[in-house]
């Protein structure tokens, strides 16, 4: 084999990575387009939900201090909780991967704790009206990162909300 055969073939090999290149590079984007749509129709899907739950138990009151009023009643099981592991969409981790590389704030992820934590909530309220609770005292919500992605991004958080239960509240009127 002589030096312009050698060459030609390097030419033949290098069309064929550009090809591989743009294919790889096109599915890539594919998928980040897909992520998008799909994510986006989750996300409001689950942000409508959250709304419509929210309307429903927002006669049970939340509050964060420790100390229960003389005049509540513990339910039979005080101890309320609601957990939700959320993660994000392939496009949001794209962006906040790139948002991570320029600096500033990571809006994805602002929204993805913000929606686990409005569900954690709704959850543990839904507890409390099964234990035949009218507030939860001693709220406290716990987060945590289950699993890490590329260059230590959050792929997964935890919300863990927690309380007391107790089944009249100071507020109410005596029956």
């Amino acid at each position: 084999m002589d030096f312009l055969n050698l060459i030609e073939d390097f030419e033949h090999i290098k069309e064929i990575d550009y090809r591989f290149f743009i294919l790889g590079f096109g599915i890539s984007i594919l998928f980040l387009i897909l992520g998008y749509v799909f994510g986006k129709i989750a996300e409001e899907s689950h942000l409508k939900s959250l709304e419509k739950g929210e309307k429903e138990f927002r006669d049970i009151l939340l509050f964060s201090s420790k100390s229960i009023p003389e005049s509540g009643q513990l339910v039979k099981e005080p101890f309320v909780m609601g957990m939700v592991v959320i993660s994000h969409d392939s496009f949001s981790g794209f962006i906040a991967i790139i948002r991570k590389l320029l600096g500033g704030e990571i809006k994805g992820y602002e929204k993805l704790v913000s929606r686990a934590r409005r569900e954690a909530i709704l959850r543990l309220k839904k507890n409390a009206r099964k234990q035949g609770s009218k507030a939860v005292y001693n709220l406290r919500i716990e987060t945590s990162s289950i699993s890490k992605g590329q260059f230590n991004s959050i792929v997964t958080v935890e919300l863990f909300a927690y309380g007391t239960a107790i089944e009249k509240t100071p507020y109410e009127n005596p029956a």
